[in-house]
C-alpha cells in the first residue's frame, strides 16, 4: 500500500486505509505512517539483545527494557531541575503551570514552552470564557470557528476547557493558588470566579461529558464545537 507524500488525509481517509493494511498505521494532522508486522526474525535479535542486556546490569540499579518508557518524576524539585538544566527562563506561575500540565513527565514540560499552538489555543479559551460571562454572541461565534479549526486536535481543547473550569470552580470552593492548574491565569481565573454561577460552571461541565461523548461516538467536530458552546451559554 503505497502513502502518497505531502498529501493531507482526511480521518476518513485514515479510517479506510487502517482497515485494509496488515501492519501498523499512525495518523498524525492529515499524514499518515505505516508500518509492517514485526518478523520472527526480528522478535528472536530482539529477545537475545534483551537477555545479553539483563545478565550485563545484574547486581546493578540499571534495567533494560525493549518497550519505550515514559519517565515520571516523582516530586516538584525533580521537575525544578529539569527546567533549569533546559535552560527555561520564565515567571514562578508560568513554571508552576508547567508542572501541572507536565503530570510529572519532562516531554510534556518541554510542550508546554515550545508549543505555541497549545498556547494559543489556552488564550482563545480564556478569552472564550470572558465573553461568555457577557454574553458576547458575536465574539463566541468568531471563538467557535476559532475551535473547530483544531479538529485534530479535538481532545486537547476539552482538556484545556476542562482544566481551566476545573480551576475556577476550585477557585470558589476554597481560595488557595497552590492547587490552581493555570497559576499564569490566575487574573483571569479570579474574575471568572466572580462573574460565574455554581449552576453555569456546573452547566459548562455537562456540555464538556456531552462533547466527549460525541467525540467518541465520531460526531463531527463543528456539531460537536457548536452544541457544547450552546450549552455553555444556556447555563
Amino acid at each position: 500500500m503505497d502513502i502518497i507524500k505531502d498529501y493531507i488525509y482526511s480521518e476518513e481517509d485514515f479510517e479506510e486505509i487502517q482497515k485494509n493494511f496488515n501492519g501498523k498505521a499512525e495518523f498524525d494532522n492529515g499524514s499518515i505512517f505505516l508500518t509492517s508486522s514485526t518478523s520472527i526474525e526480528h522478535n528472536r535479535i530482539k529477545r537475545k539483545i534483551l537477555a545479553k542486556l539483563d545478565r550485563f546490569f545484574n547486581g546493578s540499579k540499571c534495567e533494560p527494557f525493549d518497550e519505550q518508557i515514559e519517565v515520571i518524576f516523582q516530586n516538584k524539585d525533580e521537575l525544578y531541575k529539569y527546567m533549569a538544566i533546559k535552560g527555561y527562563e520564565c515567571s514562578e506561575e508560568e513554571k508552576l503551570s508547567a508542572i501541572a500540565f507536565s503530570e510529572g513527565i519532562p516531554g510534556r514540560i518541554d510542550r508546554y514552552f515550545s508549543d505555541t499552538e497549545l498556547q494559543e489555543l489556552r488564550d482563545k479559551i480564556v478569552d472564550l470564557l470572558l465573553q461568555l460571562t457577557n454574553n458576547e454572541i458575536e465574539a463566541i461565534l468568531e471563538k467557535e470557528e476559532q475551535l473547530v479549526s483544531y479538529k485534530q486536535n479535538k481532545e486537547e481543547v476539552i482538556n484545556v476547557l476542562s482544566s481551566f473550569i476545573r480551576d475556577i470552580l476550585v477557585n470558589k470552593e476554597v481560595y488557595n493558588e497552590n492547587l490552581i492548574i493555570n497559576r499564569d491565569k490566575i487574573k483571569e481565573i479570579e474574575r471568572l470566579t466572580n462573574e460565574m454561577s455554581f449552576k453555569k460552571l456546573n452547566k459548562m461541565l455537562l456540555g464538556l461529558q456531552e462533547a466527549r461523548k460525541n467525540i467518541k461516538n465520531n460526531v463531527s467536530w463543528a456539531m460537536t464545537v457548536r452544541i457544547m458552546l450552546m450549552d455553555f451559554m444556556e447555563g
